[in-house]
């Protein structure tokens, strides 16, 4: 029964964990959940006199292979559908209208088309676990190839509202989500000059995709034209098979998130062309195609990493928490590997030293080129930036390049020209396939296979709800009496709370929240504590509820659900009741 007291840096993920999850444990008794807690152990003046500086924390089965996902139903989708319902017989237009609806483990399959969004704003919200996304479909679902019938999500020219934001993002708990098979393009956010460069700082400046939970996986997916990054994800998920092209300063960010010793899988991807105005000049200027933040733990196998302005790779992590094998490196400005601890650079020059770096585990990785099919025109754009200038890239790196591909060789001498990240065609990027046969890294196409094995949650039995008022509800000994009975009452949610008060209603369950009378601040009595199973259509009204903290509330809702002992109610269903 000792304590010991542990210290944490601020704005830390661990300082992020431990708010989050502080509060679900009283001291005493046995605790309902457990973590695993790594760092260093001090002997400190104060009592307790055990002191331990932490470095990273998680919950105990955070990141366990093979954890077993919910099983939900299956959703379709189709662009131009009117009138849908969702199913494969009358499928939804855009994927918003499933996600309204989904519950944790339902799938959604999207026919290849282009799709906008709700009021054509270009944005999507996960909010539950266990959801996956599959695109690529033909018309009638029968097959699914993500690079034949690409699925694009996109802010679309005729949008009048203020462009920008994520075009897809995670929110509240979205752990193990897949997206798998869909196109990413930001060139209708961006502004360009008439030249044709980018201007990013008039431009959408947030990624693509925010993913922060752990188990999400990213896969057969196409990332293009961002101002400012491409993805920003967290250790203890997975990207693989992925290309991303032509982004400004970064392309993929790693950082700790929820469990960064649970390493992240990021496998043959294609990452190119990460820009900055100042190429090539080093001194920790970012520009880089994959960024691994302090803590993160990694697995990068198989990858091209090709045409970084500065670093291919900048290692913010500590390297004996990272496997780097069979990766292919080409035309990397400043460094392939750049550590920025000590600002140690290890570049084509000096590459035969990258395994001295001290990684966990470094084999198989190559400089080569991997013969990307570029436009060449676009390409002419970067090279004649570029290859001109004295730097970490040969002159017959980039001929030999152009040999591969068949396009004429650059002369020596001459002046560089300017260029910032023109837009690169969407339908020309989906073919970055490397035409070099000795490269076996990299994303590759393939037909994925077509199957619906999600299955419709039954309805609960129907149940005959008491129908009572909130002076009932909020009168203790009343309550008393209706205890294990079904009961039904109009009220307002306040916010959400974090204890739990009942033996057999845990935190991995249920979502606690306060409720109060439908006065909200006005309502006599003390509110209500109540338990809202997680992953249902009831957790998201409570999540999307408005809350109050005084006066009358902008919202009430009806409840639905069991009457509970310690004044608590465990809730079925609800519905907005105004």
């Amino acid at each position: 029964e000792q304590r010991v007291t542990g210290f944490y840096k601020k704005r830390s993920a661990v300082n992020r964990t431990v708010t989050q999850e502080a509060g679900q444990y009283s001291g005493s008794g046995k605790a309902s959940k457990l973590y695993r807690v790594t760092g260093t152990a001090y002997v400190v003046k104060n009592i307790p006199k055990a002191g331990f500086q932490i470095d990273s924390i998680s919950p105990l089965d955070a990141g366990v292979a093979g954890a077993k996902r919910a099983v939900g139903r299956d959703w379709f989708i189709k662009a131009g559908a009117s009138g849908g319902d969702g199913s494969k017989e009358k499928p939804f237009r855009d994927p918003y209208q499933a996600l309204e609806k989904v519950e944790a483990g339902d799938t959604l399959h999207v026919a290849g088309g282009d799709y906008v969004g709700k009021l054509r704003a270009g944005t999507w919200t996960i909010a539950m676990p266990d959801v996956a996304m599959l695109g690529g479909y033909n018309a009638d679902f029968t097959a699914r190839d993500p690079w034949k019938n690409p699925t694009l999500l996109y802010c679309p020219e005729d949008f009048k509202g203020t462009r920008g934001g994520y075009t897809l993002q995670g929110d509240q708990d979205h752990s193990n989500f897949i997206l798998d098979g869909f196109v990413f393009d930001k060139k209708l956010n961006n502004k360009y000059k008439p030249t044709g460069d980018l201007m990013p700082e008039e431009s959408d400046k947030t990624d693509h995709l925010w993913l922060s939970r752990p188990g999400c996986v990213v896969r057969n997916c196409v990332f293009l034209n961002g101002a400012e990054g491409a993805v920003r994800m967290t250790a203890s998920q997975t990207i693989e098979n992925c290309i991303f092209l032509n982004h400004y300063k970064k392309v993929v960010d790693i950082e700790g998130g929820f469990t960064p010793e649970v390493p992240l899988h990021f496998s043959h991807n294609t990452l190119a062309f990460a820009w900055e105005e100042r190429f090539g000049m080093g001194h920790g200027i970012t520009a880089d195609l994959l960024i691994l933040h302090t803590g993160v733990h990694a697995v990068i196998d198989s990858n091209i990493f090709e045409f970084a302005d500065q670093h291919a790779i900048r290692l913010d992590a500590d390297p004996k928490d990272v496997e780097l094998t069979n990766n292919v490196f080409a035309h990397n400005l400043w460094a392939e590997v750049y550590r920025a601890k000590d600002d140690t650079v290890v570049d084509n020059h000096n590459f035969a030293q990258l395994t001295q770096l001290g990684w966990k585990k470094c084999e198989g990785n190559q400089l080569l080129i991997p013969g990307l099919p570029l436009d060449e025109k676009w390409l002419d754009v970067y090279l004649n930036r570029t290859a001109y200038v004295q730097g970490k890239v040969a002159k017959d790196d980039w001929n030999q390049m152009r040999e591969i591909l068949g396009q004429p060789q650059i002369a020596t001498g001459g002046k560089s020209a300017t260029g910032m990240a023109p837009a690169y065609d969407r339908a020309k990027a989906m073919q970055l396939f490397p035409k070099n046969s000795q490269v076996k890294a990299g994303a590759r196409p393939m037909t994925l296979e077509v199957k619906f094995t999600g299955v419709a949650k039954a309805d609960a039995p129907a149940a005959n709800y008491q129908e009572i008022t909130w002076d009932t509800a909020r009168n203790t000994g009343e309550w008393e009496k209706l205890q294990g009975k079904h009961v039904t009452f109009k009220g307002a949610i306040q916010r959400d709370d974090n204890q739990y008060n009942l033996d057999d209603i845990k935190k991995e369950n249920y979502a606690a929240y306060m409720i109060g009378g439908p006065e909200g601040g006005n309502s006599p009595g003390l509110p209500m504590r109540v338990f809202v199973p997680k992953g249902t259509k009831s957790e998201r009204l409570f999540q999307q509820a408005k809350g109050y903290t005084s006066g009358t509330p902008d919202q009430t809702h009806t409840f639905k659900g069991t009457a509970r002992e310690n004044h608590t109610m465990v809730i079925e269903s609800v519905e907005l009741a105004d």
